[in-house]
């Protein structure tokens, strides 16, 4: 039988088990608790008696070093130095009294406070005697700066005395005067000297050489006291003399002042103040000692304790886990067991404990559910692995490393593998960088981190493929961006297809908008053409009109010439400037009907050559229906352009035939123009030639006449036809003006086409583009 029924919960269940090691645990800390306040009060003494050992021995450092700075005042040889040591000596006193104060402060004993107490009234009875010798050093710098002033003075003094003795004092006694002088001149140098040496050294024997140099002094003084009576120069050295030795006496008297003050007073105190610190330092000691002999009875008090409620808990734990083992780890270990198999990929196992109504039968039926789910998300694994599409994922998280990556991306990556900067199978774990270009890397970045610009389409090229990225991103069941997914497939061939239909969609509509323009200019130079043709048929109408009114007058002078011999020789002459006017006419008609026979011919060479173009446009049309075919759907509008261009060319190409027949008629009529004006040119000199034998022989006026007459009706005939003909020409004309007119028109609706052609083939292009 079970210890814990199976509807009782896993957290009641641990509860229960836990209860009575808690109670244990309570028990134990409760022991424990007392143990370790009695050794945290004793700690927190043991620290307060090690900061106030600590500040003790800081206050034993700082008095050492105020003992430095006070002998540093005695050797000081200059008021800068004493008042440097004199300075840094009180600084080093008040520190040591604040850390004394410090102690006082932290210290638990009353003994101890009093003993401190006691040590702080020595401080100020110490730094009293302190201040003394400070005082007495500053003395004795001051006086022996005097005393190095009145030495100066003495040594000027000297060399006047000892210059002015061969005039100052009797012959007698110069000798004994120079002795007296020069004895106490040694005793006063012997006192400076020694001064300075003593100053330096301290030493005992330059204290004994100055006394002695300055009792030799006061008893020279008095010698050459006597002998400086009516001299004043000498009794101003004597004097000078004096104040040296007093001053040296002055200096000596308080070294030996500081020296007393050094034995009785700084000595005597600062070692009665050092025993109050020991006094002090030995109560600290003593009472951390007894804390700490308190403080292991506590610990070791507590580890009693603990060792015991511990073993009691420890077992108790050990005996509830064997049970709770056996009440929930094998259930778990089944949930273990169908989980591994779940992620191994099999979702059809039964799934242990679905029958309990406590966590783990709610664990087991979670895990029912996380099986479909599972079933679920394997199949859209492997839908994603079957794809055609190539599929990866990146990690925003992680520098957008790539963690998955499809079999259709491996297969249509591997081809590529030259371009990349490692081998397929390594992929997985490299940054998505590696497919941009450096400039481009920060911008991509920039947009797969912002699921709000996403999805997001590109083309990148990889080596000499050319690929189609779309991006869109991933998102968890709260909606929150996980990463970006990255779909792409390989449109090398869609794109070398749309370049290559650009390149020659676009050559065969430039070519049309070439012929469209070539055609333009064509028919406005045939329709120029047809128009000067006109005016020069006119003007040969015109000058047709006047040689037919000459040749009428002719004949009638010919009729004249019959009735009045006597008028033979006027009508001659009229005859002969007719005929010369003529013949000059018939020259200039012939010139105007050759001039536009050229520009007839001119005008069938144009006609041949839009007759070309437009053959060409016809056939451009057909290769672009052929392309537009080849597009498929996206060129079915294209393909509506090619249609129309092919019939505005096939138009064109039959309204250059009407106007070729045309020009051809137009070139018969000017062949034939020119026969006619050639035998009237011909006719007219003829006449000419008549009128000239007619001035030669008049005897034969009459035959003549007759000529003239049969000539004049000729030329009457041809001049009519000549008229009609050029009444020929100039309709003509202007039927080749209305045709160029026509194929004018054409030509801008072909150059219209052509722009509408290269707007659909761009359309095209751009869904072929984007597709």
């Amino acid at each position: 039988m079970p210890v814990f029924p199976l509807s009782m919960t896993v957290g009641r269940r641990l509860a229960l088990a836990a209860l009575v090691p808690v109670l244990l645990l309570g028990l134990m800390v409760g022991g424990v608790w007392r143990s370790l306040d009695t050794i945290r009060l004793e700690s927190e003494a043991e620290l307060v008696a090690d900061e106030v050992e600590m500040q003790l021995h800081l206050t034993g450092t700082a008095i050492q070093a105020a003992r430095v700075q006070l002998r540093d005042v005695v050797n000081a040889q200059n008021l800068q130095a004493l008042e440097a040591a004199r300075s840094q000596g009180a600084q080093e006193m008040e520190r040591a009294r604040g850390h004394v104060q410090e102690a006082q402060r932290q210290a638990a004993g009353g003994r101890v406070r009093q003993t401190l107490d006691a040590a702080l009234a020595l401080f100020g009875e110490y730094a009293q005697v302190r201040d003394a010798v400070t005082e007495r050093r500053r003395a004795v710098l001051e006086t022996r700066d005097r005393l190095s002033a009145l030495g100066r003075e003495y040594e000027r003094l000297f060399e006047v005395v000892m210059g002015s003795i061969e005039f100052s004092q009797p012959a007698a006694q110069r000798e004994e005067t120079r002795g007296s002088l020069l004895t106490l001149h040694r005793a006063i140098t012997e006192i400076r000297l020694g001064l300075q040496d003593y100053m330096l050294s301290g030493e005992a024997t330059q204290m004994r050489r100055v006394r002695s140099a300055i009792q030799q002094s006061r008893v020279y003084l008095r010698g050459a006291a006597r002998l400086a009576a009516g001299d004043a120069a000498l009794r101003d050295w004597i004097d000078q003399a004096r104040q040296v030795g007093d001053a040296g006496g002055a200096i000596l008297e308080a070294l030996e002042q500081i020296d007393r003050l050094r034995q009785d007073g700084v000595v005597a105190n600062r070692e009665r103040l050092e025993k109050a610190l020991d006094d002090a330092g030995a109560q600290v000691a003593s009472a951390s000692e007894e804390g700490r002999l308190r403080l292991e009875a506590a610990m070791e008090n507590a580890r009693h304790t603990m060792l015991i409620l511990g073993l009691t808990a420890a077992l108790l734990l050990l005996l509830l886990g064997l049970i709770n083992a056996r009440a929930i780890g094998t259930p778990l270990r089944r949930l273990a067991a169908a989980m591994a198999a779940l992620a191994a990929g099999q979702t059809t196992a039964g799934v242990p404990g679905l029958g309990r109504r406590d966590e783990i039968g709610t664990i087991a039926q979670a895990m029912q559910a996380l099986q479909a789910t599972v079933g679920r998300a394997f199949a859209q694994s492997q839908m994603l692995e079957q794809l055609p599409l190539g599929v990866m994922t990146a990690d925003p998280k992680d520098g957008f490393r790539i963690t998955y990556l499809n079999e259709a991306s491996r297969e249509g990556l591997r081809p590529l593998q030259h371009a990349l900067p490692c081998r397929v199978e390594e992929l997985a774990g490299q940054s998505v960088d590696l497919f941009h270009p450096p400039a481009q890397r920060q911008r991509i970045r920039d947009i797969l981190a912002d699921p709000a610009r996403l999805p997001y389409a590109a083309k990148i090229r990889l080596g000499d493929e050319v690929l189609a990225l779309r991006v869109t991103a991933i998102r968890d069941a709260q909606g929150g961006y996980v990463g970006p997914m990255l779909s792409w497939s390989l449109i090398t061939a869609q794109s070398r297809l749309a370049a290559g239909f650009e390149a020659e969609v676009g050559a065969v509509v430039n070519a049309v908008a070439r012929s469209a323009g070539a055609l333009q200019e064509a028919a406005r130079g045939m329709s120029a053409s047809a128009t000067r043709s006109g005016q020069e048929a006119g003007a040969v109408a015109a000058e047709g009109e006047r040689a037919g009114a000459s040749v009428q007058a002719v004949a009638a002078s010919a009729e004249q010439l019959a009735a009045s011999v006597a008028e033979v020789t006027r009508q001659v002459q009229s005859g002969a400037g007719v005929a010369q006017e003529a013949a000059g006419e018939t020259r200039r008609a012939d010139v105007t009907i050759q001039a536009l026979s050229e520009a007839a011919g001119r005008i069938g060479d144009v006609v041949q050559l839009i007759q070309d173009i437009a053959g060409q446009t016809n056939l451009l049309a057909l290769n672009a229906t052929i392309e537009a075919a080849r597009a498929g759907e996206a060129g079915k509008g294209f393909a509506v352009v090619a249609s129309e261009v092919k019939n505005l060319a096939g138009q064109t190409a039959r309204a250059t035939e009407e106007i070729g027949q045309q020009i051809q008629a137009i070139q018969g009529s000017t062949a034939e123009a020119v026969v006619v004006l050639r035998g009237i040119g011909a006719t007219v000199e003829r006449m000419n030639e008549v009128t000239s034998a007619i001035a030669a022989a008049v005897e034969q006026q009459a035959a003549a006449t007759q000529e003239i007459a049969r000539s004049a009706a000729q030329v009457s005939d041809s001049a009519g036809a000549v008229s009609r003909r050029i009444a020929d020409v100039s309709s003509a004309a202007e039927e080749t003006r209305h045709a160029a007119g026509s194929v004018l028109d054409s030509a801008a609706e072909l150059s219209g086409q052509a722009v509408a052609l290269r707007q659909k083939s761009d359309a095209f292009l751009q869904a072929v583009q984007a597709a």
